[in-house]
């Protein structure tokens, strides 16, 4: 798994475009979800977002809300592209399970069990802990001293390995005594789907879900 920093340094998320193409739906119903869309938009005060619903007979109704830029301004539609964000956490997650169905892994597999040791990383973490934000492990990604390197080697495109040996800091907590959030929770699990799978983190998303 590569980790691209120049959008980590930012918001600790890849980014990946939408380019859906609104298929047949009922109008009525289309107008509803619009109607939502723009309320919600209001809601968070965003100047813009794009939402597509896949529908139970595979229909995607998709649309834009407000403007991307104001000068010039410039609608959204749902061809625009926006950082994925958190979500990829939900991804990552459906992979996780989908492996612990098929028996490949076990939500109680700690950390030596796929993974080498790294120092400021509790090998007997498990994964049910990382999925949970129950590590422990101190949300790095997030903390000034790698956005600082990060923004000063705007080229470079990390691997996950070199970036844990890297800025991994202490703990925040012993795991599973609390809750705390931490980006490194998920690329752990990432690294994880790779160990088991003998795929990149990108090609068995691929192959799983689109």
């Amino acid at each position: 798994m590569k980790i691209f920093y120049q959008i980590l340094a930012l918001s600790c998320c890849l980014s990946f475009s939408i380019a859906l193409q609104a298929q047949v739906v009922n109008p009525k119903l289309a107008k509803q979800l619009e109607q939502t869309m723009d309320s919600m938009r209001q809601v968070v005060k965003a100047n813009g977002m794009s939402v597509a619903i896949q529908l139970p007979d595979d229909a995607i109704w998709a649309a834009g809300s407000g403007v991307s830029t104001f000068s010039p301004v410039d609608s959204i539609t749902a061809a625009h592209s926006f950082g994925k964000g958190s979500t990829a956490k939900s991804i990552t997650a459906m992979c996780i399970l989908q492996l612990v169905d098929e028996g490949v892994l076990s939500l109680e597999d700690s950390l030596h069990q796929w993974l080498p040791t790294y120092q400021h990383i509790d090998s007997t973490i498990t994964i049910r802990q990382l999925l949970r934000h129950e590590s422990g492990v101190t949300d790095f990604l997030a903390t000034a001293v790698f956005q600082s390197v990060a923004l000063e080697e705007t080229a470079r495109i990390w691997e996950a390995e070199d970036v844990i040996q890297r800025f991994a800091q202490p703990p925040s907590f012993r795991a599973g005594t609390a809750w705390g959030y931490s980006n490194v929770n998920y690329v752990l699990l990432e690294m994880i789907i790779e160990e088991a799978t003998g795929n990149s983190f990108e090609q068995e998303l691929e192959r799983r879900f689109f």
